[in-house]
């Protein structure tokens, strides 16, 4: 991209994430160019589907992904398992978690990133 297009993008995606519109804000919540400060405010979300947007974005900080992992809603949880960018920690963490269904997709998301 070049450098206009670039800047562009990201004042799409600022405009995206304040709409009133959650559709509209899913659309800053999943694409990974979206500025951490802004993945940080999606994370707070009303909408459920724009917080398990954010848990997919390969480029949510860390400490986001840590706290879905313990405090967010078993939908939010399988968000995580669709981001390649969990860590061994959170991956474990959701092993164990009490929900089955969300400790077994862990189980298979390991054994999938093991095979590739």
């Amino acid at each position: 991209m070049s450098e206009d297009k670039d800047k562009n993008h990201i004042e799409k995606l600022y405009k995206y994430a304040n709409s009133p519109v959650s559709s509209v804000r899913e659309i800053a919540a999943e694409d990974p160019d979206t500025p951490a400060e802004l993945l940080i405010k999606l994370a707070k979300d009303e909408d459920e589907l724009v917080v398990y947007d954010v848990a997919t974005n390969p480029s949510t900080p860390k400490d986001i992904l840590e706290d879905f992992s313990i405090n967010a809603s078993s939908f939010v949880k399988l968000g995580l398992l669709q981001n390649e960018k969990i860590s061994d920690e959170i991956l474990q963490r959701l092993k164990k978690d009490k929900d089955e269904s969300i400790a077994y997709a862990a189980e298979e998301f390991e054994k999938d990133k093991q095979d590739n």
